[in-house]
């Protein structure tokens, strides 16, 4: 990659690492899905991918700005499959079946552009993004969950 000139115009995107699930996380968004969405973003031309906090936060702490350390990842983002203790003890197949059956839930993914057409012809006063907000939790109930 070539280093942009100075005073150049760059894109890039902020995300937090929980709205990136790939089909191989376990659901939560995983350090091993930055590299998908890194080069996705790159097909797109966008070369800057800033994640929100992703640090181990204090027993008791909400708020990801508090954490532990600057260094030190919250342990719930580790791409477990990549960790070669947990390899070598036989990975999720070794779990007891009680837990595997709690990694073995759906993730569901939506089109915004569809959520957005929707809000954009239905919000009236109320803000855009709280009616797509609305739609997607209808959708959701309705589906029965």
């Amino acid at each position: 990659m070539t280093p942009p000139r100075p005073g150049s115009r760059r894109a890039g995107a902020l995300i937090p690492l929980f709205s990136i699930p790939s089909s191989r996380s376990w659901g939560i968004g995983e350090i091993g899905d930055i590299a998908s969405i890194a080069r996705w973003l790159d097909s797109a031309g966008i070369k800057i991918l800033q994640l929100l906090p992703i640090n181990e936060m204090p027993p008791g702490q909400t708020s990801p700005y508090s954490a532990l350390s600057a260094m030190a990842i919250d342990p719930q983002f580790i791409t477990l499959d990549e960790v070669e203790d947990f390899a070598e003890v036989g990975g999720e197949g070794a779990l007891e079946p009680a837990l595997r059956a709690r990694l073995d839930v759906p993730v569901e993914t939506y089109d915004e552009r569809f959520t957005t057409s929707l809000a954009q012809q239905t919000a009236g006063r109320a803000p855009e993004d709280a009616v797509a907000a609305a739609h997607l939790l209808q959708g959701w109930l309705e589906r029965g969950r």
